[in-house]
């Protein structure tokens, strides 16, 4: 065919293509004599000729659209296995029909203007599928096919790219879809399966890659599946992504990126990894700057064969969002795997420096077969928040792994500074059959936030199998208005183990406004409310055990109703509850408790380096409340302190067994009375409610004993001489109170001052008259005075004592004669005051 001819068959063509509105094809002419040729065939069009290096196949096109209902193929000759094609005329390609290849080779599409795929855009290839606005792929030697500055293809050794170069011109990818059906087999998941028409997936073939690469990518309602193979999305604005080949496709390495651009899907946009029955899942790659996930769009792997899951990625250098439910479907936005059969799910990993979900934005792990469930590994290095429910108040926010099977559910592992979960938002893991829950670990360097009711880091078992354990690391834990950390049972399974680590405080506080629900921590066996054993099918009894809860912190404070516990609501025992912490205070009915209703009650171990405070009704308690001992109570600390008047308690009891023991080792204890019964005031008792003769055990040890006080007086070294008597500076005085001292006993009165009294009867003496001393004349009677009688004596005086004498002996005796004073110097300065 000479020039002539093939012009006017080209005019000829496009001619019929404008007046049908049909494909935009046409060839730059940049390869020269290797230019592609663009042919009518069959109402297809059939892209031809091309520049080949060994398998791979270049094409350099000026437009290339495809009209609503219309077809474009490339040919694939037989020693082809990848095509290359770049458009450089400046348009975006907008593919409202079908893209293809008549082959096996993959095809790589590149448009810098940007690619648009309508709701009625179908691929149709069997090799893989790699869209991207990216500027130019490298080749060895840093060989570039450009589309933004055509030039002939030089001599290549290699004929596989090994990456794409994205500039700031770079334009964005929009497809625009049909909106996705589905429909679940299980209430408990959000779905199992699709209905409705398929026939406008972006698809590949099993074991194949489908990439979208641009500076933005917005999925507005479309389809995405890949069974068994590769999905890729990648939003670039500038930089070098890597690529290399893979059993799946093709593999993209993002490392060498500058700055990302933001991936969108909203209204039903569905991005599907699910494998085909009996096969493998796929594999979905997701790395942008923003990843938002609106408006019940989910991003899925399902596992319907007996293989090990792969896996579903994200990573973010701004954010990844997980924001409301569709308002027509009840859809909920979110990352989904599922195991249906024998294989296990798949996994999600996901980094960014935020993760949010919103409004009923959810991240679930399920298993409903045989296999295991996927594991959950979250690294947000600045915050997580779980916020929110939808327009359905039923509808949580919430991040969880679970088994509907005999396969155990994955672990969900968090690593992040901050985690908030308010107004409806959960982070839990579930066993709803045979199969095992699986473990919680959250470690959040900063702080963790729990608000309100129905807020949760909680793992569960509402069937015959174990919940799984709750550890949780940080550096302050706040519970409050009646949110909670717990492990539970509902049924046969036993409850999981809670093990806190909070190296400042652990705060929990307050309850719920409207269910009156406390904020709590807990590891319990709980009694489901008559509507929730039939929706949830389990028995009216739970059986199982209640896990332990171990706390460590430098403070704890519980107040305002809100409780740390072990409980059975049923016939097990409680467990144990160990916290060792600094400093303890529990205040306006802030509880710590072990409690079964008709097993043993739990055991009680608090380590406190400091103090234990109580106020206002706070309680710790050990109790068995049917026939069964109560529980044991153990705790030391420096100081325990509680106010007499304010009726916080320290007790363990039983309502008919033994009440149990109550050891408490303190340096000081204040405030407490030991009886043997509960009562209005302040006490630390153990009984028996209805059978007294066999109450508990109370022993309180102080280790260091009673101290003796100093008896010798220490003497200043000087005393002051800086004022003098009478001098109104210091107002010194001395009070003599006589013996002082203490009461002899705490019904005595102190002693009074001593008052000396001589209780001696007075004794009178015979004495001779002063005149007896006189000479008596002769001759007379010796009288001389008819007055004074030798026989008569006078009456005796008594004389106010005028001083003292002391005998040889030591005695001393009161004398009616003034004593002899002898001045004494005590060699002292007289003070001055």
């Amino acid at each position: 065919m000479n020039k002539s001819v093939l012009l006017i068959s080209v005019l000829s063509i496009w001619s019929l293509l404008f007046k049908s509105g049909l494909a935009q094809v046409t060839s730059d002419q940049t390869l020269l004599r290797e230019n592609s040729v663009v042919e009518l065939q069959n109402n297809r069009i059939l892209i031809k000729g091309g520049a080949s290096r060994g398998s791979t196949l270049f094409h350099s096109l000026k437009e290339l659209s495809v009209g609503t209902g219309q077809e474009v193929y490339f040919n694939n000759p037989s020693n082809i296995n990848l095509i290359l094609t770049r458009v450089t005329g400046g348009n975006r390609s907008n593919i409202f029909g079908t893209l293809g290849v008549l082959g096996d080779a993959d095809l790589f599409l590149m448009n810098p203007s940007g690619i648009f795929f309508g709701p009625h855009s179908k691929l149709d290839l069997n090799g893989s599928f790699i869209g991207t606005t990216a500027s130019s792929l490298i080749f060895d030697q840093d060989i570039e096919f450009s589309a933004e500055n055509p030039q002939n293809l030089p001599n290549l050794t290699i004929g596989v790219p090994l990456g794409l170069q994205f500039n700031s011109r770079s334009a964005d990818i929009i497809a625009k879809g049909p909106r996705f059906q589905l429909t679940s087999t299980n209430p408990f998941v959000t779905f199992s399966g699709r209905t409705g028409s398929q026939e406008f997936d972006l698809t590949v073939k099993p074991n194949k890659t489908l990439a979208l690469l641009g500076t933005n990518l917005d999925l507005r309602g479309s389809i995405l599946t890949a069974p068994g193979g590769s999905i890729q999305l990648g939003g670039v604005k500038s930089g070098y992504v890597g690529i290399s080949p893979s059993p799946l496709g093709w593999t993209f390495d993002y490392q060498n990126v500058q700055r990302f651009g933001d991936i969108h899907l909203s209204e039903l946009a569905l991005v599907d990894g699910t494998g085909m029955e009996g096969g493998p899942t796929g594999f979905i790659q997701v790395q942008g700057g923003q990843v938002s996930i609106t408006d019940g769009s989910v991003i899925r792997i399902g596992n319907l064969g007996n293989q090990t899951g792969r896996r579903l990625v994200i990573k973010a250098a701004d954010s990844i969002k997980l924001i409301g439910t569709n308002l027509t479907t009840g859809t909920s936005s979110g990352l989904i795997t599922t195991s249906l059969e024998t294989g296990s799910g798949s996994d999600i990993y996901l980094s960014t420096p935020h993760l949010i979900l919103k409004e009923g934005g959810l991240i679930s792990a399920n298993t409903l077969g045989f296999g295991s469930g996927g594991t959950l590994v979250i690294n947000a290095t600045e915050f997580i928040d779980v916020i929110g429910t939808s327009f359905d108040p039923n509808l949580l926010s919430f991040i969880s792994t679970s088994t509907f099977g005999v396969g155990n559910a994955g672990d969900i592992i968090i690593t992040t500074k901050h985690l908030r979960v308010k107004d409806g938002g959960l982070v839990t893991s579930a066993t709803l059959a045979a199969g095992q829950g699986g473990n919680i670990k959250v470690s959040a360097s900063d702080g963790i936030v729990l608000v309100g009711a129905n807020n949760a880091l909680s793992s569960s078992s509402l069937a015959s199998g174990n919940a799984g354990d709750l550890f949780i690391q940080t550096k302050r834990l706040l519970i409050k208005d009646g949110a909670r950390v717990d492990a539970a049972t509902f049924a046969g399974g036993n409850a999981g183990d809670v093990i806190i680590t909070a190296v400042d405080e652990i705060i929990v506080s307050g309850v719920d406004q409207g269910s009156q629900d406390p904020s709590l921590i807990s590891s319990s066996t709980i009694q489901l409310s008559p509507e929730l054993q039939s929706g949830f099918q389990v028995s009216p009894i739970p059986t199982g055990e209640a896990g332990s809860v171990s706390i460590q912190t430098k403070a704890l404070r519980v107040s305002d109703g809100a409780e740390i516990t072990v409980r059975n609501d049923e016939i097990g025992n409680a467990g144990t509850l160990h916290i060792n912490a600094d400093q303890i205070l529990l205040k306006n009915q802030g509880n710590i408790s072990a409690t079964s209703s008709a097993g043993k009650g739990g055991d009680i171990d608090l380590q406190i380096r400091n103090y234990l405070l109580m106020r206002n009704n706070s309680l710790i308690t050990a109790e068995g409340r049917g026939i069964n001992d109560g529980g044991n109570i153990k705790i030391t600390a420096s100081k325990i302190v509680a106010i007499p008047s304010e009726n916080s308690d320290i007790f363990a009891s039983s309502s008919v067994g033994k009440g149990g023991q109550i050891i408490i080792t303190a340096k000081e204890l204040f405030g407490f009375r030991a009886s043997g019964q509960l009562t209005n005031f302040s006490d630390i008792v153990s009984f028996s409610q209805n059978e007294p003769q066999i109450n508990g055990f109370v022993a309180i040890l102080f280790p260091d004993g009673l101290k003796k006080l100093p008896e010798t007086i220490v003497v200043p070294k000087t005393i002051t001489t800086k004022c003098r008597p009478g001098q109104t500076l210091g107002n010194s005085t001395f009070v003599d109170i006589g013996r002082g001292g203490i009461p002899l006993g705490p019904h005595h009165l102190q002693t009074p001052p001593s008052v000396w009294q001589d209780l001696r009867q007075p004794q009178l003496l015979k004495q001779k008259s002063p005149s007896s001393k006189l000479p008596v004349k002769p001759g007379s009677s010796g009288v001389e005075n008819n007055n004074l009688s030798s026989n008569s004596a006078s009456p005796p005086t008594i004389v106010e004592a005028q001083g003292w004498i002391r005998d040889k002996k030591g005695n001393i005796f009161l004398s009616a004669n003034a004593s002899e004073l002898i001045a004494y110097n005590s060699g002292q300065p007289v003070a001055t005051c």
